[in-house]
């Protein structure tokens, strides 16, 4: 049984590197560094170069790094977003994937 199996989704959302570089206002490109040096915890499908960030690690990472206001600032777009009855992807959100999690952890 490896680390991902004990993941659930509803307990934990997977963002893809490019809804974590809306989050934290960088390129994709920087969240795959900081994914590739272990800085920022998450998983590779297998057989794909396909990477997931739990929620949780980016929450931990935008903590330790003093990025955590580029993380109340993304809910609140989000919650505005919502409440207004649009689409996250005007944000530039896609939403947390909903995908079987059977990935390889990396770097936490």
């Amino acid at each position: 049984m490896s680390r991902a199996d004990n993941i659930s989704i509803e307990d934990d959302a997977l963002y893809s590197p490019a809804d974590a570089a809306v989050i934290c206002r960088v390129a994709p490109r920087t969240v795959n560094k900081w994914f590739d040096s272990g800085r920022l915890g998450g998983y590779t499908l297998p057989d794909s170069y396909t990477r997931r960030i739990p929620q949780k690690a980016l929450k931990r990472f935008l903590k330790s790094h003093g990025m955590f206001e580029e993380w109340e600032r993304f809910e609140a777009l989000k919650l505005e977003a919502e409440g207004e009855g649009e689409d996250t992807q005007k944000i530039g959100f896609q939403s947390p994937v909903k995908e079987p999690v059977e990935e390889t952890p990396v770097g936490e």
